[in-house]
């Protein structure tokens, strides 16, 4: 909501998927999520599910973009996404 709040969407333009095993109904999985700090105007993230037994079930990846209120693509980074990158130390 702060993205939106900020006057911008971020639509996911892109995502990876690699199954590796399969899951049941009702079965405990772990979800890691890493952050991939990128220069260009984008959000993009790693993903890992385990089971409970600790495998690997999938990884997968994102990549969002940010779209102005009127859905112009923008290509630099907006504020708000610079103070966040400021405030997390991933300049």
């Amino acid at each position: 909501m702060d993205i939106y709040r900020s006057g911008f969407k971020a639509p996911i333009v892109e995502l990876y998927i690699d199954y590796k095993i399969a899951v049941t109904v009702g079965e405990c999985i772990t979800v890691e999520t890493r952050y991939i700090n990128c220069e260009a105007a984008k959000i993009m993230f790693d993903y890992t599910l385990y089971n409970e037994a600790g495998d690997t079930v999938l990884t997968a990846s994102t990549t969002q973009v940010f779209l102005d209120e009127n859905n112009c693509l923008s290509l630099v980074n907006p504020p708000f996404y610079l103070d966040w990158k400021a405030r997390w130390n991933v300049n």
